[in-house]
């Protein structure tokens, strides 16, 4: 009876901390609650990161070396940065081209399930810096692990991506070097 007893009132704690009703240490937690909780956090992550991209004012491109550089590592004068990379060339997105990487990054069609998501060392070649209203996201592209990386206050979320084909058409217009 104490053992059913002390079940139901670990099970009720986790339902709670869960609905942030009361705080539970994530050490007290299942693993299959923790990974619920992951879960709810990434999606009002992607949630974030939607709107702001949906309600984009202004769109920069960003061609980037392939590494980045620590940020603590000291910098050269005279070079540009953006994320940590460093920036070989800039250019802000027209309206009409903003609009169609606005469907291209917000189309679930585009990205693959995390199942089947490739492990490959993430290196930018490509950045994009979007401004709304409500907020800021940066997002850099791999081509060598065709990832996106999203960053929005301080939280990163990583998103497979099917092919860069569509989104290569338009940053080619728009940059001059190689990019992937």
């Amino acid at each position: 009876m104490f053992r059913a007893l002390a079940a139901l009132l670990v099970l009720g704690f986790a339902h709670l901390a869960e609905h942030r009703m009361v705080h539970v240490p994530q050490s007290a937690l299942k693993e299959s609650d923790k990974k619920r909780s992951a879960s709810a956090e990434k999606r009002r992550l992607g949630d974030d990161i939607a709107r702001i991209v949906k309600d984009a004012r202004q769109i920069s491109i960003y061609h980037l070396t392939a590494f980045a550089v620590a940020p603590d590592e000291e910098r050269p004068a005279g070079k540009k940065y953006f994320a940590d990379y460093e920036v070989l060339e800039f250019n802000k997105v027209d309206e009409k081209k903003a609009s169609k990487l606005k469907k291209i990054l917000l189309d679930e069609k585009n990205y693959v399930k995390p199942s089947e998501s490739n492990k490959c060392t993430f290196t930018a070649t490509v950045g994009l810096e979007i401004v709304s209203k409500k907020g800021a996201v940066t997002a850099l592209i791999s081509y060598r692990c065709e990832k996106v990386l999203f960053i929005h206050n301080g939280q990163e979320l990583y998103r497979d991506v099917k092919s860069l084909k569509q989104f290569d058409e338009i940053a080619h217009g728009l940059l001059k070097g190689q990019l992937g």
